[in-house]
């Protein structure tokens, strides 16, 4: 179901009758001094980059401007930053008839979260102008880490909907309770979540609690719903089955019982420790179903 916001437009209708002293002259508020600019930092940046050990250690920020026109070099302020945040550019170009430059910034490490806030200079903005963006832009880099490369599906009850899905795997932003869910029972989203119970950042794998989505997910007061990329409610078909998965609803803890949990903490099975989740949806065609899911490290 969608929701919609509606708010009140203020809008003044007359003109406001005050007495007024002919001695008083009216002062405009003053003009941004580069007002044809227009310089921000549009909502594309991502607040969120995601690295490896082995991958480029910059990343790459968009500044864009309204006013096309000639070659224009603009300043950009750090406003704040973690120190294995390099050495920032002070200031980016743009070529003529370019609505876009690229700063880069360099970091020295992942051995913690970089951060870093930039700023426009307000000479260079304009507040009047409409834009998706702002003059002030904040990012972390995390470093994404494997937790399972290896899970498997078992449905305990009614169709056997996931049991031939072996694309699916764990990874979490390191040190973070910020994971991701790549190829979600079956279904082609990578869910991104927190887990709402015991998270220790020091030792993923002592981790356990409630499965709470960070996005795919619409909830009402008792669930949630799995979504697709345009907030749309997704079914879809898993690998390996014959029947259509019609939506997936998921309830959430209810008086201390969690009914989508997972427990990353390491159990003994022959050879090779494991972890596990359990989500006993409200509904998957219809049917009540329990699946049981198994995390091999």
């Amino acid at each position: 179901m969608k929701k919609y916001l509606y708010l009140p437009l203020a809008a003044l209708m007359g003109f406001l009758l005050v007495a007024c002293n002919s001695d008083e002259d009216y002062q405009r508020a003053g003009e941004p001094a580069a007002s044809d600019e227009g310089i921000y930092f549009p909502t594309s940046n991502p607040s969120e980059y995601i690295r490896t050990e082995s991958d480029a250690k910059t990343i790459d920020v968009t500044i864009a401007r309204h006013n096309t026109e000639g070659e224009l070099t603009v300043p950009v302020k750090v406003v704040s930053r973690t120190q294995n945040i390099g050495k920032v550019p002070d200031h980016v170009t743009f070529a003529d008839g370019a609505a876009t430059a690229t700063l880069t910034v360099p970091f020295t490490d992942l051995s913690v979260t970089p951060k870093c806030t930039l700023e426009i200079p307000e000479d260079y903005t304009n507040p009047y102008l409409i834009k998706e963006g702002s003059a002030k832009f904040s990012f972390c880099i995390y470093k994404l880490v494997i937790v399972s490369d290896q899970i498997n599906y078992i449905t305990s009850a009614g169709t056997p909907y996931f049991d031939k899905v072996y694309t699916s795997e764990l990874l979490q932003y390191e040190g973070e309770n910020k994971f991701i869910w790549r190829n979600f029972f079956g279904s082609g989203i990578d869910l991104k979540f927190k887990i709402n119970g015991h998270f220790d950042p020091q030792d993923v794998y002592a981790c356990y609690g409630e499965v709470t989505p960070l996005d795919h997910a619409q909830g009402d007061s008792d669930g949630w719903t799995l979504l697709d990329d345009d907030g749309n409610e997704l079914s879809w078909t898993p690998e390996g089955c014959d029947t259509a998965v019609d939506a997936l609803y998921s309830w959430f803890t209810y008086t201390g019982y969690v009914y989508f949990n997972i427990d990353l903490r390491k159990n003994e099975q022959g050879t090779q420790a494991f972890g596990y989740a359990r989500n006993e949806s409200a509904y998957i065609n219809e049917d009540y179903n329990t699946c049981w899911v198994y995390f091999y490290y």
